[in-house]
């Protein structure tokens, strides 16, 4: 309510589009966690039932999709290497299944997103520290480099991996290939808060945006474009909240992964996914569902 009277009595020029979509980011999560809360303790075996249902629906579709997308591309029909998806939402339902586990993992490698890829192996490494020794946590992780080192060095697959290593500080293009514009998203926001020093504590006003600039490669000339987020999360609070909110989201945050630690289960593995892959995309912002996952999360998070 605070916000909304910020946008009617604000100076500041505004976008109108803008506006809508800060409350409709604020609106998702807020129905998505009154739509959990109807539930009972009680619903629990009901609702881990169906959510296994939808985690095999998703991985078929997935793999067709994604098996179709990867045909294609290396039929020359497509020249984008990178398919998106969410198929992290389904690998805790199925990572107790090495034969599942290392299918959605090759299929993910050849899906060629480092978000998704990455996203499922924290999945992965987190299931297995809470379960195994620390022995067998010493080997994977040798194992595991190993692993990562050979596909550098002798494949093409972790390709957009290794534009990360290729980053010249000096040289712009080679930020934009590496993070796809996210540097120059944390750059807008930092100079829009160098501007506007007070609203670094509350956030910007809604429908306020800053400037998003990529320098193209080669030539004086520049990309330009306003934005009121940024795909990477704790900058996207920090620009629409203020670092006050954005420090008590993480540290509650912080504190609830570290918690329930030692309970590890599906619900648990699916909300680690979605605030690790939050940190690459917009998910957040724009996604409902998401917002629904991390409310049985909240609503089931004790239960055996």
């Amino acid at each position: 309510l605070i916000k909304l009277c910020v946008s009617f009595f604000s100076n500041d020029d505004l976008n109108i589009y803008f506006i809508f979509n800060y409350f409709y980011s604020l609106y998702i999560s807020l129905v998505a966690f009154l739509f959990v809360d109807q539930f009972d303790k009680d619903d629990y075996i009901k609702v881990k039932y169906y959510l296994k249902k939808f985690a095999i629906y998703y991985l078929i579709l997935s793999f067709i999709f994604m098996s179709l997308y990867i045909f294609l591309y290396f039929k020359g029909a497509i020249s984008y290497f990178g398919i998106s998806t969410n198929i992290f939402l389904s690998f805790p339902y199925f990572v107790q299944s090495k034969i599942i586990a290392l299918f959605i993992f090759t299929l993910v490698l050849f899906s060629g997103k480092r978000a998704i890829l990455l996203t499922i192996l924290l999945q992965f490494v987190v299931y297995l520290f809470s379960k195994k020794s620390f022995l067998f946590k010493i080997l994977f992780l040798a194992f595991f480099i190993v692993l990562v080192l050979f596909l550098l060095n002798y494949t093409s697959l972790l390709d957009r991996i290794k534009l990360i290593f290729a980053v010249d500080f000096n040289d712009k293009y080679t930020l934009y290939r590496a993070f796809s514009g996210r540097f120059e998203e944390i750059l807008g926001i930092y100079n829009f808060f160098l501007d506007n020093e007070f609203k670094f504590l509350f956030g910007a006003s809604p429908g306020e945006y800053y400037n998003w600039i990529i320098e193209s490669y080669g030539s004086n000339n520049a990309y330009y474009e306003i934005k009121n987020y940024a795909h990477f999360m704790p900058f996207s609070f920090l620009f629409r909240y203020g670092i006050i909110v954005t420090l008590f989201i993480y540290f509650f945050i912080f504190f609830t992964l570290i918690k329930y630690y030692k309970k590890v289960k599906e619900l648990y593995l699916v909300f680690v996914g979605i605030l690790f892959s939050s940190c690459f995309g917009a998910n957040l912002l724009t996604d409902p569902f998401s917002w629904i996952l991390i409310a049985f999360f909240f609503k089931y998070k004790n239960n055996n």
